[in-house]
């Protein structure tokens, strides 16, 4: 006895054939999804930690969520904060791919990337101010089009002085 909800054949030989297309299309969309790039990164970060669970007898797949928090604590002033996002994404991504449960979600792992994140937090890195003096130096070589030079020196004068006032407003 069939279900109503059940997909029912509508051309018993050709229904195979265009189910299989249709399979096909849907992976091919699915493989795009990521870029070809982001694939090999995946594939490091889970060798990375294949290795890391080899070294210490520990299962890599279907792993434990003290085992992610223990090898992201490794990495922690190593890899910055977005590598070590990234494997944690590419070992779910595995995780996920295989049927089982995700151990990234669990709150041990939760809470070990933002502690890592307040103890070695990426530094922002302070520019120099664009100053009055460094965009003459900038534009002082410029002989070609002079007209242009000084419009551009005057435009980004005017940047300069608006850097210089905006901690005031």
């Amino acid at each position: 006895m069939s279900s109503i909800l059940e997909p029912q054949p509508v051309l018993p030989p050709f229904a195979a054939l265009i189910e299989d297309a249709e399979i096909e299309r849907a992976k091919t969309y699915g493989r795009a999804a990521k870029s070809s790039s982001t694939r090999r990164e995946y594939a490091r970060d889970w060798a990375d930690f294949e290795r890391y669970c080899r070294s210490r007898n520990l299962a890599a797949l279907s792993a434990e969520p003290q085992t992610i928090a223990r090898y992201v604590a490794t990495l922690a002033g190593v890899l910055t904060i977005a590598t070590i996002r990234r494997r944690i994404v590419a070992i779910s991504q595995v995780h996920q791919e295989r049927g089982l449960e995700t151990p990234t979600a669990h709150k041990i792992v939760r809470e070990v990337l933002p502690g890592i994140a307040n103890t070695h937090g990426s530094a922002v890195r302070q520019k120099e101010a664009l100053t009055l003096e460094s965009v003459a130096r900038g534009t002082a070589d410029v002989a070609v089009r002079p007209q242009r030079a000084q419009s551009e020196a005057r435009s980004g004068a005017a940047a300069a002085r608006f850097r210089r006032r905006l901690p005031a407003l």
